[in-house]
């Protein structure tokens, strides 16, 4: 018996998400829903690329679609969790990250709750998210990424190192990891490590706007302006819808908060250290002041 045209085209849509060819996966996958409007599939894959590439009104409204005709499949909620954390919708993030984890309590799901409850910036949660998702599956990298964030909130900085050696251990030259250690390396006070896994990323990943991103923040967080801009540029010649990188190429080499994009924070830490190495951190907060009349 032959395949019929729409799963011939599912086929092709997941050759291509393998491939990482987005553009390509992004054409299959219209396709299908043009067959067929309601296909799981299309709706949650095509809503989780719309995600990443920030375009979370149509990403949310694809996710709904696949909650109204499944409503009891948890890959419609966990779309819709995703594209909620991106536009930082918290209470909608969790209530659909939840409901994907009620129905479906697997690693996958709770991995994705610890990182909205992150992002929501409710510590204990994620943390305890996390580390019931590594119950289950102990190598889960996110689960272990927001484990490590989540030590790094609560200053817990040996546990925070752990889970980024784990990390890399699983992925040793897997963007994600090395990107995750470095923050957590440089954050930790081990700048060169992190500074080093962050330029083993570009050189495993030189075509990977992301990679680029990464190494060009933390060389502007270090004050090397000329190197930052150099990475900005390209991960914006690599991706031109990267409009966050844009923003910062705006900005002057000494940024002021009157110098960046409406709602954005400049943060300073002020770092101090005891005879024993305890650090006291002070944080200052500015936000772009509204204009005067």
């Amino acid at each position: 018996m032959s395949a019929s045209p729409v799963d011939k085209l599912r086929r092709i849509a997941q050759h291509w998400l393998a491939c990482r060819r987005t553009d390509h996966a992004e054409v299959a996958l219209r396709e299908i829903l043009s067959a067929e409007p309601q296909d799981l599939f299309a709706l949650t894959q095509l809503s989780g690329l719309l995600t990443d590439q920030n375009e979370t009104q149509e990403a949310e409204e694809l996710a709904r679609a696949a909650i109204r005709g499944y409503p009891d499949h948890a890959a419609g909620y966990g779309a819709l969790a995703r594209a909620a954390q991106r536009r930082n919708d918290h209470a909608v993030a969790i209530s659909a990250a939840t409901n994907a984890v009620r129905i479906q309590p697997n690693s996958f799901y709770l991995g994705l709750l610890s990182s909205v409850f992150y992002s929501a910036r409710r510590i204990s949660e994620a943390r305890g998210a996390a580390a019931e998702c590594l119950r289950l599956e102990p190598t889960d990298l996110n689960a272990l990424a927001i484990s490590a964030l989540t030590s790094l909130a609560l200053r817990d900085f040996a546990q925070a190192e752990g889970c980024a050696r784990v990390l890399l251990q699983h992925g040793p030259v897997e963007g994600f990891c090395l990107t995750m250690a470095a923050t957590v390396f440089r954050e930790i006070g081990l700048r060169a490590e992190g500074m080093r896994l962050l330029r083993t990323l570009v050189e495993h990943e030189p075509n990977n706007p992301r990679a680029h991103e990464a190494i060009a923040l933390a060389c502007w967080n270090r004050g090397d302006i000329a190197t930052a801009r150099k990475h900005f540029r390209e991960a914006l010649r690599i991706d031109p819808r990267m409009e966050r990188v844009r923003q910062i190429l705006r900005l002057h080499s000494k940024t002021r908060a009157q110098d960046m994009p409406e709602g954005w924070v400049y943060t300073r830490y002020i770092d101090r250290y005891d005879a024993q190495g305890r650090r006291t951190r002070t944080i200052i907060e500015e936000r772009r002041r509204p204009p005067t009349e």
